[in-house]
């Protein structure tokens, strides 16, 4: 090793390089072999040391590996040349000057750091994704994620052009779509779960065959590139380590997981959605050996995860059927929330357009296929563009407590916990989705915005199965059944006009209004004041009403809402009638 060192040896990016006289007896730097560098130390979470070791192999571009630092011990010299000549790289022939590269390389101290880690997600004050690290500090070393990871760890790959390029399309297109909305400001709240002390839970969109349910996980894995090698996306583990290890390696960020039924005869559907509702429940795996994670840098392992799955039957009628209860709480953690309502195309809720005599039904299925492409195309440019904009916002933590305050306020709920637990859920997707807003990675309206998840809300009470929601939804006097079912008759036969926002009366049109008994506005129906005191004039009536929820209000005094109609004066107070609870109410009787 002491007559190696009297080869002086330059590792640089053209190329290791060796000092020889030629021929006229001048010294001169020679290439003896390709590039190999140490460009960085790392370490991991418990305190053990690596090497990344850059380096040009016979084929293909220059790459990292990363080693043990005991692999830059004399004793284990050739173990190290072994393994990189085995990944490609060509050492000299001449032993003596590939020793000599080989001190070199081991005696470099690069002032580039890092540290590695397992999982993608907040570490200390940044947050790490496969080859990018995002910080508010630019000095902060580097955190990178184990190639070599043992968890499951997600793609998280840049699709064709650029944010604009999703915006125009994904972005633009999932504005038709309440679900849609709610998937892609989901994706985007994840991440800030953990700094909000919130807990892991689940959305499952229900319904039929092809009603777009698997579209809402496409736009949500778009959002931060979870479409693999082939567009694939994560599926549904059949074990309970397996779906461990997929919330691991989708840590602090969304986890969709398509069709839940898929491969029933390894694990059932009741049996996935227990193993989601009680991972989701524990925000962590569960320990291993402690020598097992120390080996594997997994100490502390924990996650914060939305999770966005689809089935053709709500997981809690599945469970009820199968004979074995929802778990405590899993109702709050496993969200079920149907993909579509009456009328609507599929999951597309808004309006739809037909164009070159296309029929609605090929229009819709046109714009299923042209989201489905979007999303693959220009997968994620969109969580990357939010997570820098939040490491350069001092206030983003305030600014989104302040927006999930705000849909707790306006929103109303039945006053049980469970319920105002799963209105916080959403609430954080709402903040997430104004937070957003404000960064410009939505180019959308808040309002709408807002609207389109408050939908997705009552619809998920609507379908909400357990037995506490269901006593708290009817009232404990004996003509409750008689008082929904009256509302109902009424709601049959009454005067409903159906009003355009923004787009004024005439003055037919406006008299006709004034008569009118209410309104349906963007598929909310609002009956005038009078006409409800006077169907029913007990309040004792009324209030059977309100403790089922049937009143969509946005404050806790009342439970009419104010709204400004075109041709009626003034700006006067309404009952907005939830008529999904109703019919679901009068369904289960």
């Amino acid at each position: 090793m002491t007559t190696s060192t009297a080869i002086k040896i330059k590792l640089t990016k053209h190329g290791a390089l060796a000092r020889k006289k030629t021929a006229d007896g001048r010294n001169k730097w020679v290439k003896v072999a390709p590039r190999i560098q140490l460009r960085a130390i790392g370490a991991r979470p418990d305190r053990s040391h690596l090497a990344e070791i850059r380096f040009h192999p016979l084929k293909g571009p220059v790459r990292s590996e990363l080693v043990d630092w005991s692999l830059m011990l004399a004793e284990k010299k050739t173990d190290l040349k072994a393994r990189l000549a085995t990944l490609g790289y060509e050492w000299p022939q001449d032993k003596a000057i590939s020793d000599a590269i080989w001190i070199k390389l081991v005696s470099s101290r690069p002032k580039r750091e890092f540290i590695i880690v397992s999982t993608p997600g907040w570490h200390a004050n940044g947050f790490a994704l496969p080859g990018r690290f995002f910080s508010p500090d630019a000095t902060a070393v580097p955190v990178i994620i184990d190639p070599n990871s043992v968890e499951h760890v997600g793609a998280f790959l840049t699709g064709e052009g650029v944010l604009r390029d999703w915006q125009q399309t994904v972005g633009k297109l999932a504005r038709k779509s309440s679900p849609l909305c709610v998937a892609i400001s989901a994706a985007l709240a994840a991440p800030l779960l953990r700094k909000l002390n919130m807990d892991s839970f689940a959305i499952n969109w229900f319904g039929t065959t092809s009603e777009g349910k698997s579209l809402t996980l496409k736009v949500a894995a778009s959002v931060a590139g979870l479409f693999g090698p082939g567009n694939t996306m994560p599926s549904w583990a059949d074990s309970e380590a397996g779906f461990e290890g997929q919330a691991m390696g989708h840590r602090d960020c969304v986890l969709p997981l398509d069709e839940a039924a898929d491969g029933e005869k390894a694990m059932s559907l009741a049996a996935r959605a227990r193993t989601l509702a009680f991972g989701i429940a524990r925000n962590r795996p569960r320990t291993l050996a402690a020598t097992y994670e120390k080996q594997h840098g997994l100490e502390n392992r924990e996650y914060r995860i939305i999770v966005l799955s689809s089935s053709e039957r709500a997981l809690g009628e599945v469970a009820q059927q199968a004979g074995k209860p929802r778990l405590g709480g899993e109702e709050v953690r496993l969200i079920d929330v149907p993909a579509s309502e009456p009328d609507s195309q599929g999951i597309f809720d808004g309006k739809i357009k037909t164009e070159d005599e296309k029929s609605l039904l090929a229009t819709t299925k046109a714009l299923v296929e042209e989201l489905s492409d979007a999303s693959q195309k220009y997968q994620g440019h969109a969580l990357p563009a939010f997570l820098t904009k939040l490491m350069t916002d001092k206030n983003w933590e305030r600014t989104v407590r302040s927006y999930k305050d705000e849909f707790e306020a306006q929103v109303n709920a039945p006053g049980l916990k469970a319920v105002y637990r799963i209105r916080s859920n959403f609430a954080i997707i709402w903040a997430a989705a104004a937070l957003a807003i404000d960064y410009k990675v939505l180019l959308w309206k808040k309002a709408r915005t807002f609207r389109a998840i408050e939908k997705c809300f009552r619809r998920a009470l609507a379908a909400l199965q357990s037995p506490a929601t269901t006593a708290a939804a009817e009232s404990s006097a004996s003509n409750s059944a008689n008082v929904l079912q009256t509302l109902k008759e009424k709601l049959d036969q009454c005067d409903l006009r159906s009003v355009q926002q923004g787009k004024k009366a005439s003055k037919e049109e406006a008299t006709a209004r004034q008569k009118a008994d209410g309104f349906i506005i963007n598929g909310v129906t609002y009956l005038k004041n009078d006409r409800i005191e006077g169907w029913f004039p007990s309040s004792q009536d009324r209030s059977i009403l309100r403790k089922a929820n049937i009143f969509r209000t946005q404050r806790k005094d009342t439970p009419t809402v104010n709204k400004k109609i075109s041709g009626i004066e003034g700006k006067p107070r309404y009952y907005a009638i939830e008529t999904e609870i109703l019919n679901r109410l009068l369904a289960t009787r």
